[in-house]
């Protein structure tokens, strides 16, 4: 039995191959960092890092929530694309909350969302 299970899992570690990894057909999008700008409102920063089609992007921005944040909830839209980074001040965010927020980007056949970031303002 022992001669068995040593020679399946030989078997296994020889007949791995290492994955090849493929351009995505969409862009990769980043939240870089958050900044507190007062008790209830923060900067976000982010980046669109790799768009290898060139694919349109409509829209991009950041969004948050106390779940899983997503584009159907609280977002402010960015409008200040520099290079491929952009950033946009979040106001009136309820204090004493547990937050994430992330960044997120929008073409004509995805959305794209970058890490969550937790955080939680206090006043």
């Amino acid at each position: 039995m022992r001669i068995g299970i040593c020679i399946f899992c030989l078997t296994l570690l020889t007949n791995c191959e290492q994955d090849t990894l493929f351009d995505r057909e969409f862009p990769r999008i980043q939240t870089i960092s958050m900044e507190v700008l007062s008790p209830t409102s923060i900067r976000i920063f982010g980046a669109i890092t790799q768009n290898s089609l060139n694919e349109e992007i409509v829209e991009y921005g950041f969004v948050w929530s106390s779940g899983i944040p997503n584009i159907f909830g609280n977002k402010v839209v960015a409008k200040n694309l520099d290079g491929n980074q952009f950033s946009e001040e979040i106001l009136n965010i309820p204090t004493n909350a547990a937050l994430r927020v992330r960044a997120y980007a929008i073409t004509a056949n995805n959305t794209i969302y970058g890490d969550t970031i937790p955080f939680s303002l206090s006043n």
